[in-house]
């Protein structure tokens, strides 16, 4: 699932802070991974996390502010012109020392969650820090504690990717009837997974369904079959969002099986397209592999002595 910036009803938790002091003050740094053009894309609910470095004196709090590009235009008088550097610093910069109207946070609190934005507005999310002995956080910077973003509707769903076994539709792998599959998951910035979802299906499956007889389905039959499957995720079993892998148990009867994954994020949204590997576009959230089969142990018996053999 991803994390969601949602900017909070200001009417929550909005306190005048006590006058400080910039000098010798912690500093905030905003958890965000770099992009080009520190132009974030988001939902219109999401979380954002940050961490404080303190200098000499304990974190009293922390305190955000989102404000839209309109706001900062008109206060500073810029007319279309986007922010600079400069207009951002006067603008959170000069509502130090008591940043009036910004939302406190407990010095263990440092998640905000952003709320009530319009989609295709552009805003800004700043942080700042204030320890005990007044001192803040006054310098604000989009490469350190100010965030440009624009909300959207339309939001990717979360990324998995299967590791073990290996995806591959060419070659089903010969593999153990009980054995882990394994991957890794990533959202985009703003939601968080709330649980992933899997289906196994062996060969035989796919092939009364799509009335092939013996013939192997093609690779575009089995990502369809799953892609069907996957419209309400009925009868699919749900793992936990902190889950990495799954234990499965097949019939040790040399026959093809077909793994699916996918990742739902707390909006519901999840991806409803599977494919095996890179040369076939998507992302590696299927995989084919056939277990090794049991050969039954034959034993002969004459006068004392056993032999057993496979």
């Amino acid at each position: 699932m991803k994390w969601h910036l949602a900017l909070i009803p200001f009417a929550a938790a909005i306190l005048e802070l006590a006058p400080g002091t910039a000098a010798a003050g912690p500093q905030a740094q905003l958890d965000l991974p770099p992009i080009f053009g520190n132009t974030y894309t988001e939902p219109s609910a999401f979380y954002v996390r940050w961490t404080v470095t303190t200098s000499g004196s304990a974190l009293d709090h922390s305190a955000t502010l989102v404000a839209s590009e309109e706001q900062i235009q008109q206060a500073l008088f810029l007319g279309q012109a986007p922010p600079s550097g400069a207009d951002l610093q006067k603008y959170f910069g000069d509502q130090a020392p008591g940043f009036a109207g910004w939302t406190v946070h407990a010095p263990g609190d440092t998640t905000v969650h952003v709320s009530n934005v319009t989609p295709g507005k552009v805003y800004y999310l700043a942080v700042t820090a204030v320890d005990q002995a007044g001192a803040y956080d006054g310098i604000f910077t989009t490469s350190r504690n100010i965030m440009r973003f624009k909300p959207t509707t339309e939001f990717q769903a979360p990324f998995v990717q299967i590791t073990s076994p290996t995806p591959d539709s060419v070659n089903a792998p010969v593999v153990p009837a009980a054995l882990n599959v394994k991957w890794t998951a990533s959202t985009s910035l703003g939601t968080v997974i709330d649980h992933f979802a899997s289906r196994i299906i062996s060969e035989h499956e796919i092939q009364l369904a799509f009335g092939l007889g013996n013939a192997t389905p093609a690779v575009s039959q089995i990502e369809e079959y799953f892609g069907l499957q996957a419209q309400a995720l009925a009868a699919w079993t749900i793992l936990p969002p902190s889950a990495v892998h799954e234990h499965i148990e097949t019939i040790p009867d040399g026959q093809v099986y077909y793994y699916a994954l996918t990742a739902v994020d707390n909006l519901g949204t999840y991806n409803a397209s599977f494919s095996f590997a890179p040369q076939y576009g998507g992302t590696q959230n299927l995989v084919s592999f056939r277990t090794l089969a049991t050969v039954p142990t034959q034993e002969l018996t004459w006068g004392a002595m056993k032999a057993k053999w496979r």
